[in-house]
């Protein structure tokens, strides 16, 4: 059920089996970012990627990935059989503010992971975007439908210098994952397809590395919370390098 699904859309929305995950992630999340909405709105960028750093590196004490694994491995079982797994060795927080101005561009635009990696084993990487607190229809992650099936040379790309949302290289926004040198597609996928992954409480999103996605401009008056990390089957890592967002561990290792 689940392998036909992710190889015809690259894409599978599910609630996860254990909610208590979820739960203590939001814990974590409230109290990190306790104050009223204008304080957080009145911040930097870098002030702002400050505090979700630390809220990151909280939530990276919980063994997210052990306890998904755990929680929902008739899927990976599925998906993935007879094959072992490893998991990113950091857990990303993706905390959003609303889009009121420039400064508060904190999303990437529509990608895959090839456009920034040209390891063998990028294809194989399987996504997980799995929302938290205050995520909706105006801040969801988007994604061009059955996107995974395009070549990568049947897509057309370039540096966007302009994007409001680059970071610095080393910078909290780097640890935190965001791009410091974005791309944006200018041939290849019809980004007028894209649409809205919509979810429920307690569900998430499990898809390809290779399908586009991005955009998720919070267009709401809240801050936007979920949390994200990457999995690949090990027989397809050829090369582990150090990973900076975990302060220079491989980046992909084993489950404990």
């Amino acid at each position: 059920m689940f392998k036909n699904k992710y190889d015809k859309e690259g894409l599978i929305i599910k609630e996860i089996n254990n909610k208590n995950i979820i739960d203590d992630v939001k814990i974590i999340i409230n109290n990190f970012f306790s104050k009223d909405i204008n304080y957080y709105n009145s911040l930097s960028k870098e002030e702002f990627q400050k505090i979700a750093v630390e809220c990151q590196n909280e939530v990276n004490k919980l063994e997210v990935q052990k306890k998904f694994y755990l929680s929902e491995r008739n899927v990976f079982d599925e998906l993935f059989f007879n094959e072992d797994l490893l998991h990113e060795s950091v857990v990303f927080l993706r905390a959003v503010r609303p889009s009121k101005n420039s400064k508060n561009i904190e999303h990437p635009d529509m990608h895959r992971e090839t456009f920034y990696s040209d390891h063998s084993h990028t294809p194989y990487v399987l996504n997980l975007w799995i929302p938290i607190k205050d995520v909706n229809s105006k801040n969801t992650l988007k994604y061009v439908p059955k996107s995974h099936l395009i070549a990568d040379e049947n897509i057309k790309t370039e540096i966007d210098k302009d994007w409001p949302g680059t970071v610095k290289k080393h910078s909290n926004g780097h640890k935190l994952g965001f791009f410091w040198m974005p791309k944006k597609i200018i041939e290849g996928v019809d980004l007028k397809s894209t649409t809205n992954m919509e979810f429920s409480n307690y569900e998430y999103a499990l898809f390809s590395s290779m399908l586009i996605h991005g955009g998720a401009e919070n267009n709401s008056d809240k801050i936007r919370f979920a949390i994200g990390f990457g999995l690949v089957p090990s027989n397809k890592l050829i090369q582990n390098k150090t990973f900076f967002a975990s302060g220079g561990k491989n980046h992909y290792i084993k489950f404990n």
